[in-house]
């Protein structure tokens, strides 16, 4: 299902962003989203014309990581997110900028983020702003996630937009709160790395919060791919939760953990800040995607659910039922098959017309589980 996902992804998006999503659904830098690790229970009756999708069982409660610890002082920390599930509501801002120089070029590249995530009502919004060092053009994203598992997303990279909408998308995690769900997908505390043995160096208020302050290098930083770095952390008193990360560095090309290419040398910073701590922060009502696929027929017990642009796809249990199905409830739905099913090496298609368009239902069957995609194109 995440290679179809992708597939349909990368038809419709610039390299640009398509590559960071790739990468963190594969487990950036070895970092990787916290999926369920069960099926959804199995569907106990045959499949009908329901539009209603059934929610998968699985579930993932927040994983809070080790707390930060001070012994003899030093700090110890695995996660700038550390302490963010206790709170009822805040928001994050994190910047970055940093330059490559290879072969006596060079280039700059600027991530401006934004999240605010409350716990009741469930909900997150993240606002990315920037431009990579590979010369395209900047570029914006934002997604809205609330507690009924459901997503949005919404891209503009290289003068292209694409929408996409979620729901029950476990690849991203169940909508648990400061899990690594969709907000995780493009940027992951943990990617800024772990501490061990920063210093403390006294006591100040920071964002009206009143916080330990500690110092730290490249050793305390576990990043040698930064080169030699220098950072300042406050950690509030009262919570244990990260309020400002700052940190530059010299030596290394990109922030993310990956090795600095050969002949490649560079240096930038970044600031992370939290404020609003149970503060006074609302999400935006969940927005969604205009698309062909709206009002088609899902299967019921259908699950995992994308639609991007004109193509929906989602997971769906007993795929033999899947075709029959679709050839029942679409032409109910005024659609009108287009010649016979074709099926080969357990991929299934069939297709519709109505009013111009075509309607394309591709089933890919292994086992009990089936990747479904269905794609609406003018006729031609």
């Amino acid at each position: 299902m995440k290679a179809l996902f992708e597939d349909v992804l990368r038809s419709r998006m610039p390299a640009t962003l398509m590559l960071l999503i790739v990468l963190v659904l594969a487990g950036c830098g070895g970092q990787t989203a916290a999926p369920a690790t069960s099926e959804p229970a199995k569907p106990t009756a045959a499949p009908t014309a329901t539009e209603q999708m059934a929610e998968p069982t699985a579930t993932v409660e927040p994983t809070a990581g080790p707390a930060p610890t001070a012994v003899g002082g030093d700090l110890t920390l695995d996660s700038r997110d550390v302490g963010l599930d206790q709170l009822k509501s805040y928001r994050v801002t994190w910047k970055a900028d940093w330059e490559t120089t290879k072969d006596g070029k060079t280039e700059q590249a600027n991530w401006d983020w934004l999240l605010e995530s409350t716990a009741d009502p469930v909900g997150s919004l993240t606002v990315w702003k920037g431009a990579d060092a590979s010369g395209s053009a900047p570029g914006s994203w934002e997604h809205w996630e609330d507690g009924s598992n459901a997503g949005y997303v919404s891209i503009d990279a290289d003068g292209q937009k694409t929408c996409s909408s979620l729901w029950n998308a476990r690849y991203f995690s169940p909508a648990k709160r400061n899990v690594s769900s969709i907000p995780g997908l493009f940027f992951l505390p943990r990617m800024l790395g772990s501490l061990s043995g920063a210093k403390y160096a006294g006591t100040e208020t920071v964002n009206g919060i009143q916080s330990n302050r500690y110092t730290y290098d490249e050793k305390a930083a576990n990043r040698a791919d930064l080169g030699k770095v220098a950072g300042e952390i406050w950690v509030a008193a009262d919570g244990g939760y990260v309020v400002k990360d700052t940190v530059s560095w010299e030596g290394g090309a990109i922030p993310f953990g990956t090795e600095t290419p050969t002949g490649e040398s560079g240096h930038g910073s970044w600031t992370w800040e939290l404020t609003d701590p149970n503060g006074a922060v609302t999400i935006p009502p969940l927005a969604s995607c205009d698309s062909a696929t709206d009002g088609l027929p899902i299967i019921s017990g259908g699950y995992q659910k994308t639609v991007t642009g004109d193509v929906m796809v989602y997971q769906a249990y007993h795929g033999e039922k899947v075709a029959p199905f679709y050839q029942k409830e679409m032409v109910a739905g005024g659609w009108k098959q287009s010649g016979e099913p074709t099926s080969k090496d357990g991929v299934t298609t069939v297709a519709f017309t109505q009013d111009g368009q075509k309607a394309s239902v591709t089933v890919t069957s292994k086992g009990q589980i089936s990747d479904v995609k269905i794609e609406v194109t003018k006729e031609q």
